[in-house]
């Protein structure tokens, strides 16, 4: 899908927020060589920052739960 200068603009600036709200997060874990960040909510579940139809959310994690 071809994306306007200022949809590509607004979509980086989602992926910054992203990525500085993840580092803030306590909890890692090492997975494929590579370290995950999340926090672990009253209910035990892992939840990190993803973007999701064009928004910040929290999203939980799928990858220790198989």
């Amino acid at each position: 899908e071809d994306r306007t200068p200022s949809e590509r603009a607004a979509d980086k600036k989602l992926r910054e927020e992203r990525d500085t709200r993840n580092a803030k997060l306590k909890e890692s874990s090492t997975i494929n060589g590579r370290e995950l960040k999340f926090e672990t909510g009253n209910d035990g579940k892992k939840r990190f920052w993803g973007i999701r139809n064009g928004e910040l959310r929290m999203v939980v994690s799928t990858i220790e739960q198989r």
